[in-house]
């Protein structure tokens, strides 16, 4: 798995925000329940009316009019989760992004905002896709596997999961999460690359040998998975074995084009000159 570009995630972060804002559009109270400290009736109808306006103002298009009324906001009540995630992506804009005040001022909006709310999936979802796109993976490890976890199950979770493993070096534990996500979502050819890719990166030639024997058996009018299974013998610097096999797939017969980079590849680490037709 590749991680999106960090606008993209930001992004993402924004588009979760203003799903969490369309949910609360009818709310009855705020995170003050949880501070221990409940607004009068006066106090909670001035939030909600400022709060209110807030949203207008964002989906109008008004960003600077929006945070200055969702400032206001907070300071009739400064423990509402949704306000508290509203200002924290604020100050996480693309403009901001390297920032240090103000992203140090949206992580301790945000974090104050989950602990309010605890429940809330969805900030703790703009909370990691956050530390991903700032390329913090060992902090958003623990929060992705909590919501990898979380019911219902998502491909798309499981998928950011794997490429956490990668990007910190745990290539078993990427192993396992791929071949969970193949018992959920059946055979994908996808999966099957990503899973080479970490016996690749463990050095692990006999998984990755009987990976692509399996994909070979499975898909035997490929070509595809003949040149791999090629590139990965040549890949451990086995070229003996990569030439024996090349010559049992004809593949200076064919006019395969994997076959043939393989076969070119293969050459070259002979010292041989690909163009000719000098026998494997």
């Amino acid at each position: 798995m590749k991680f999106r570009n960090l606008h993209i995630l930001l992004l993402t972060c924004i588009s979760l925000a203003a799903t969490c804002i369309v949910s609360c559009r009818q709310f009855e109270g705020t995170g003050a329940a949880n501070s221990g400290e409940k607004l009068s009736y006066e106090k909670q109808q001035a939030f909600n009316e400022l709060y209110r306006a807030a949203l207008r103002h964002q989906m109008a298009d008004r960003p600077d009019a929006a945070y200055e009324v969702l400032a206001r906001a907070l300071q009739i009540n400064p423990d509402a989760p949704e306000a508290l995630v509203e200002m924290a992506l604020y100050n996480y804009g693309a403009q901001s992004l390297f920032d240090s005040t103000k992203t140090q001022l949206g992580d301790s909006l945000l974090s104050r905002a989950i602990e309010l709310a605890p429940e809330t999936m969805e900030y703790k979802e703009i909370l990691a896709n956050i530390l991903v796109a700032r390329h913090e993976y060992k902090r958003a490890l623990p929060i992705c596997e909590m919501l990898a976890q979380t019911k219902p199950y998502s491909a798309e979770k499981n998928a950011r999961l794997i490429g956490l493993y990668e990007a910190t070096g745990d290539y078993e534990k990427a192993i396992r999460t791929i071949e969970e996500l193949e018992k959920m979502e059946g055979y994908d050819e996808e999966l099957s690359s990503d899973k080479l890719r970490n016996y690749i990166m463990l050095q692990d030639s006999a998984r990755a040998y009987s990976l692509l024997d399996d994909l070979r058996r499975n898909h035997p009018k490929d070509a595809r998975y003949d040149a791999m299974l090629a590139d990965v013998y040549i890949h451990y610097g086995d070229t003996a074995r990569a030439g024996v096999f090349l010559k049992s797939v004809n593949a200076e017969e064919t006019e395969n084009p994997y076959l043939q980079l393989s076969l070119a590849h293969y050459r070259k680490l002979q010292g041989q000159d690909s163009l000719t037709t000098q026998a494997l």
